[in-house]
């Protein structure tokens, strides 16, 4: 079935709109100052008639020596000192006006283009993100489906040894559960819920679930674990803390190389249990630190293809953050990346 495309205003159509409102305001001004300029030379005809009507009549008119508008001098009729520097006033207040109000425009103008522009860029990032986040689950779910669709055509198709059974019953197993971890990411809700179990967890007992549910993958990648941690009774749920602390080994295990190392530790804090958990992987850029806890956020910074839906980082906070737990990523000194995680303490 053919994909359709969703019809936009492509983004430069957005800046020209933009460049042609500026010309129609320049054009204003310009035709505005034009107009005042034409009833100025208006104003000088009329003016000049007053004058000249005020010549004809003083003969007649002995007495008549100002007016609002003229005074009479030595040398005839002229136009008020005041009455000129009103005028003038009058008109550099026009302009003033005038230049305050194209200025206002060309700013509003600009303010509003730039965040149309700008909400035009995230719409684009964003349908990007949707199209490689589909793209990432349609492999994901496929690898898994398929792997199961084999093994059931081998079981039912084939007259095999009973090892070369629990083989593929082992692998069917394992397929199972990665096609179940894939299509709890997709439902944060349901991988937020404790199901029931342990309102409380013991530190240990939580990090040895999160190894053991990637221990396959501790193993093809040969990565060696290092834990130095104490018991430490917490207040958050153990199945939860183990599903949080198992996306963030997971992290490491796959964006690590093969051999890489994963040290995990507790430091002292009088308040809850600091624990850190680091590795000599990649790393991240420290540009991107804030984002690798949005959803849907792959960070482009290894080669080839790693498999996840971008969701792993954005669940662990919201496990803790729902239990007043916190965590922060931050560069580790000599390369790699370093998870501090603040977990509240279970009162005794």
């Amino acid at each position: 079935m053919p994909t359709r495309t969703r019809s936009s205003i492509p983004t430069f159509l957005i800046p020209l709109l933009f460049l042609v409102i500026i010309g129609q305001l320049i054009w204003w001004m310009v035709f505005f100052r034009m107009q005042d300029h034409k009833m100025a030379r208006m104003q000088e005809e009329l003016d000049a008639l007053q004058l000249e009507k005020l010549e004809r009549i003083s003969p007649e008119q002995p007495d008549l020596q100002e007016t609002e508008l003229a005074i009479q001098t030595d040398t005839g009729w002229k136009i008020k000192e005041e009455v000129i520097e009103n005028r003038e006033s009058e008109s550099q207040r026009k302009q003033w006006m005038l230049l305050s109000e194209s200025i206002f425009a060309f700013a509003v103008m600009g303010i509003g283009s730039y965040y149309v522009i700008n909400a035009f860029r995230k719409e684009k990032e964003l349908l990007k993100e949707k199209e490689l986040f589909l793209n990432s689950v349609s492999h994901e779910l496929k690898t898994p489906i398929a792997g199961l669709q084999l093994n059931l055509q081998t079981l039912q198709k084939r007259s095999l040894p009973d090892t070369q059974k629990e083989e593929i019953l082992k692998d069917t197993v394992s397929q199972l559960r990665n096609l179940n971890s894939t299509v709890a990411q997709l439902l944060p809700g349901e991988l937020t819920s404790d199901a029931g179990g342990k309102r409380t967890a013991d530190l240990k007992s939580a990090l040895n679930m999160a190894i053991e549910n990637h221990r396959e993958l501790v193993e093809s990648k040969k990565a060696r674990v290092h834990m130095n941690v104490d018991d430490a009774h917490l207040a958050i749920p153990e199945v939860l803390l183990g599903r949080a602390l198992g996306h963030i080994v997971e992290n490491s295990l796959m964006y690590g190389a093969q051999g890489v190392q994963i040290w995990i530790r507790i430091m002292d804090h009088p308040e809850h249990c600091h624990l850190v958990i680091e590795d000599d992987g990649p790393g991240v850029p420290p540009s991107d630190l804030s984002h690798i806890f949005d959803p849907l956020v792959r960070l482009d910074n290894h080669k080839g293809y790693i498999k996840g839906t971008g969701m792993g980082l954005y669940i662990v906070q919201e496990i803790l953050h729902q239990w007043s737990a916190g965590i922060q990523a931050e560069v580790r000194e000599g390369g790699g990346l370093r998870m501090n995680l603040e977990l509240p303490r279970a009162h005794s």
